[in-house]
């Protein structure tokens, strides 16, 4: 439906960004209209691509790819965390984190024995889906800079070629662009084996004891949580740096606001969501 609103001039220009931005957001994130599944002929990518790519790689200062494949076959790395779908690991000079899908499902960390898969499933990981599609938490971190900008930790993805082989073709259709702009990348033609560092409390039937087989992986910059910051600079008697961090959250929070993204919060705020503190 058309308006015959009048619009003054200077809302109009305003307007006429915030529509271009949603209709390249739209293209960006393969939305199609009226049912489509994926857009046919990325006319776009010509002009789009060369910029995403070179905000891409001046946001990603990690060690170049033939390090970081080294690391990969190298010393075992050190059990970070386990999350619903991934987990997630450190290389020992502590640059980057690097994480895997644990699962084709979301399994919670503290599942019961009994709810866990068996042993053998922990010795590979499942990016690619059984109907030939990347797991969704993979497809959740290539497109993190589209979908965050300038807000987002660059994700670099490591795809193996046997791997890419088993993908359908909208999928290897979708990864193009992405492989264009340099956040998708070889891992090489087949799968790596991760040797990883357990701590001692880490369940058995859930270590991979001969090394995770994996194909599909996701590099991250390796980062200090916030708390564990502002409890470093109390700890050592810095105020004023504790309260600079918790400045530059506060604004980064107000940032995500304005891109449309309002599941963080700020310190001491109440959450209009639950109601809690």
């Amino acid at each position: 439906m058309i308006s015959n609103e009048h619009i003054e001039p200077e809302h109009a220009e305003a307007q006429f960004h915030a529509i271009l931005e949603r209709v390249l957001r739209a293209y960006h994130r393969d939305e199609g209209h009226g049912g489509a599944k994926w857009i046919g002929e990325r006319i776009l990518d010509g002009e789009l691509a060369p910029v995403a790519r070179a905000a891409f790689l001046e946001a990603d200062d990690m060690p170049p790819d033939h390090e970081v494949l080294e690391v990969l076959d190298g010393k075992g790395m050190h059990l970070l965390g386990e999350g619903y779908h991934v987990i997630a690991l450190a290389e020992p000079a502590k640059r980057f984190v690097v994480k895997y899908a644990k699962n084709g499902k979301g399994i919670p960390p503290l599942a019961s024995a009994q709810e866990q898969p068996a042993q053998e499933e922990w010795a590979h990981d499942h990016g690619i889906q059984p109907d030939g599609s990347l797991h969704p938490t993979i497809w959740q971190h290539i497109r993190s800079l589209e979908v965050y900008g300038p807000l987002a930790v660059p994700n670099r993805i490591y795809l193996a070629e046997s791997a890419y082989r088993l993908l359908n073709d909208d999928q290897r259709r979708a990864l193009e662009r992405f492989r264009s702009i340099g956040i998708v990348r070889s891992l090489g033609s087949g799968p790596r084996t991760l040797r990883i560092d357990y701590p001692d409390d880490f369940p058995n039937e859930k270590r991979a004891l001969d090394g995770v087989e994996v194909s599909v992986l996701v590099i991250q910059p390796f980062v200090i949580p916030l708390e564990v910051a502002i409890e470093r600079e109390v700890r050592a008697g810095n105020l004023d740096a504790a309260r600079n961090l918790e400045a530059r959250y506060t604004q980064f929070v107000h940032k995500l606001w304005r891109y449309g993204i309002s599941h963080l919060r700020i310190p001491g705020h109440v959450n209009n969501h639950s109601g809690t503190m």
